[in-house]
């Protein structure tokens, strides 16, 4: 399960950085304010970082879900 909350994320679109939230997922805040999810997988040995779409259309929870697709098209 993840650690971050709705409220940590909205929190986090004030403030630049890089926040784990779990499994592989990601919400980068560049210092623009611009704000996405990002997911880091392993396929094939390599290490990819997809991103599926901005923090400010996309919920924490629609966030997770994506995760959890991509998940189980790269297994």
């Amino acid at each position: 399960m993840g650690k971050l909350s709705a409220v940590a994320v909205k929190a986090a679109l004030a403030n630049p950085g890089t926040y784990q939230d779990g499994d592989g997922l990601f919400l980068k805040v560049g210092k623009s304010g611009a704000a996405s999810w990002l997911v880091r997988l392993q396929q094939d040995g390599k290490r990819r970082d997809i991103g599926l779409g901005s923090a400010k259309l996309l919920t924490l929870a629609e966030a997770r879900d994506g995760r959890e697709a991509l998940a189980e098209r790269v297994e």
